[in-house]
């Protein structure tokens, strides 16, 4: 079910900040991404994906609502990111995934669905097929990437 799912992985996301300390550590250095948070971020992709969320919310009458909100939340985001505090001083906002960045996500993932929906990746697509390319190979870059970083930092550990 994947409302159980839900539930478990938002519980589990919600207590991650406590959980962290749980996680393997070298001389106490917490972890920057506390895979306890991220793994909501995960599943929320995966129940997106295998879920029809936008196409049963988008046509009802709060469809609009929802789409107002995400621009919303994303100005705002983009606003305080680029005004406000440039350079964030709370490390655990991203080490915990806190809930204005998981907020921005759904929002930003609210918003491309309706570009999609609209047809104007299809018209990007078109334009310029290189974009098509970009992200092809992003899960073997990111797999190669975590192995390069954890050689790098086994070998540079003292």
């Amino acid at each position: 079910q994947p409302w159980l799912l839900l539930a478990f992985s938002g519980s589990l996301w919600y207590a991650a900040p406590h959980a962290a300390r749980f996680l393997p550590t070298v001389e106490g250095a917490p972890w920057d991404f506390n895979p306890f948070a991220w793994q909501f971020l995960f599943v929320l992709g995966v129940i997106s994906r295998c879920q029809p969320v936008y196409q049963t919310l988008a046509p009802k009458p709060q469809g609009w609502l929802l789409t107002a909100a995400a621009l919303a939340i994303v100005a705002a985001g983009a606003y305080y990111r680029l005004r406000v505090e440039p350079f964030p001083t709370d490390p655990t906002i991203k080490q915990n995934l806190g809930a204005l960045r998981l907020a921005n996500f759904l929002a930003i993932a609210w918003l491309a669905a309706k570009l999609v929906h609209l047809g104007w990746m299809k018209k990007v697509a078109h334009a310029m097929p290189w974009i098509g390319t970009i992200g092809r190979q992003g899960l073997l870059c990111f797999v190669a990437g975590t192995a390069i970083s954890l050689a790098v930092d086994s070998l540079l550990y003292r």
